[in-house]
């Protein structure tokens, strides 16, 4: 117990920025994804469309 905390601090800067990094990258690609679900029109190759065609059958 350190500074009254019941938990350790954690200490590992390395899994820090990699967690915090991480993250940050799944939350642009889930922005990014959700401009695409929305609006069709931004679906502009053949491997959006295909896959959110796809992803869209499945939900009909």
């Amino acid at each position: 117990m350190f500074l009254g905390l019941d938990n350790d601090i954690q200490t590992d800067l390395n899994q820090y920025v990699t967690e915090k990094a991480t993250s940050a990258l799944f939350e642009e690609i889930k922005k990014e994804e959700d401009k695409i679900r929305e609006n069709p029109a931004v679906r502009t190759t053949e491997a959006l469309k295909k896959a959110f065609d796809y992803a869209d059958s499945l939900l009909k």
